[in-house]
């Protein structure tokens, strides 16, 4: 039994490296967008879905107000999804630009509470040919409008942006911002191996008319999750226009890190909830075979104490490897900014991925998510 679990593990290590080399593999094929010309001034529309966050919109709104791209050619669209924190009283004391407004979503609006009616609210309201979606809690650079709108030419639908959270200097902000990291470098290095599959919601851009014709959600307006990467592959696969990552520092959004670990809990176990309504099955199939993986991992932890060496062996060079391989791709982040690399953090996040991996993507498919003081099933 045990020689069996060991060519078990030997084959899903082949396989998880594989990956891993793949998305090196499609870092080094971006190209950067630092010093792309604009081609084409579009009329641009942001759209940021928001619930009870007071806290962070007066940040939020100053970054837009600070865009360097022409005033009259960008409106952002602040989509209130029912907040009862009265935010209203936080706005009626400052002067709001003409292009930046505040929209209730109507109560006859569509049956589905949660972010997606947001954003197909904020596309029916939106004047612009070129959506820019990001979150309340997010800031943006002065270039980021015109970084992601330089990505869209005559072939592109769909453009991803890097995403970095904020470290407060402690151990927990720091292991988060590396592990958002790596999942935003493994999304980046996805599309530049014309394999898109992971994105951030805090940074898309994408044609009017695409998400409209790739069915508006229609397809998983069910699930709490998912309003970035099902609309960028449905894009992909709908409609025969390429996904692009904007590769620049320009376009780096920055976004607030868990407060507490029942937070961070939470969000990935909604991330991680809709993992099995993919609509690739070969993905699918993918995503649980890194879980067992990991799950055997932990089992051959448990044959080293027992005093088996060959799963020692095999556990040791595992973790190596595997570390080698993700430091590889969190290196190649630091020159636009997404990754910092702090031996200690590294070390310490390095440790936690495996049972973290486990613990999140096993409750997320239980369901029962928590989000915006919401309880859904998916």
């Amino acid at each position: 039994m045990t020689e069996f679990l060991f060519l078990f593990f030997l084959l899903l290590s082949v396989i998880y490296f594989n990956f891993l080399v793949n998305i090196i593999r499609g870092l080094d094929n971006l190209n950067s967008a630092e010093n792309l010309p604009v081609t084409k001034l579009f009329k641009v529309s942001v759209i940021i879905p928001f619930r009870n966050e007071s806290e962070h919109l007066l940040s939020s709104i100053e970054s837009f107000k600070a865009q360097s791209y022409p005033f009259d050619l960008y409106e952002v669209l602040f989509i209130n999804d029912d907040s009862n924190d009265n935010y209203k009283n936080l706005l009626s004391g400052i002067n709001l630009p003409a292009n930046i407004k505040f929209l209730d979503i109507p109560e006859n609006f569509e049956n589905k509470p949660g972010k997606k009616r947001g954003v197909i609210y904020g596309v029916s309201q939106a004047k612009g040919e070129i959506i820019l979606g990001t979150d309340a809690d997010c800031t943006v650079p002065p270039e980021w409008i015109e970084t992601m709108v330089k990505q869209f030419d005559d072939l592109t639908g769909f453009v991803a942006g890097p995403v970095k959270f904020y470290s407060n200097g402690d151990y927990f902000s720091g292991i988060q911002q590396l592990e958002f990291a790596g999942l935003i470098l493994s999304g980046a290095g996805l599309i530049g191996s014309d394999t898109p599959l992971i994105c951030s919601a805090a940074n898309i851009a994408y044609r009017k008319e695409l998400f409209i014709k790739a069915g508006q959600f229609e397809d998983d307006i069910d699930l709490v999750s998912g309003d970035d990467e099902f609309l960028m592959r449905a894009i992909a696969s709908k409609t025969g226009f390429k996904v692009k990552f904007a590769w620049s520092s320009g376009a780096l959004v920055v976004t607030n890190p868990n407060k507490s670990i029942k937070d961070f809990y939470n969000q990935r176990k909604r991330w991680a909830s809709k993992s099995l309504f993919y609509e690739n099955k070969t993905l699918i199939l993918k995503l649980t075979g890194i879980y067992f993986l990991f799950l055997l991992s932990v089992i051959f932890i448990f044959l080293s104490i027992a005093g088996n060496t060959t799963a020692l062996i095999l556990f040791v060079c595992f973790f190596v490897i595997k570390n080698l391989l993700e430091y590889n791709i969190l290196k190649r982040g630091q020159s636009t900014g997404i990754s910092e690399i702090k031996p200690g953090v590294y070390i310490f996040a390095a440790l936690l991925h495996i049972p973290y991996i486990l613990i999140s993507a096993f409750s997320g498919v239980l369901g029962n998510i928590k989000w915006k003081d919401r309880v859904h099933s998916r």
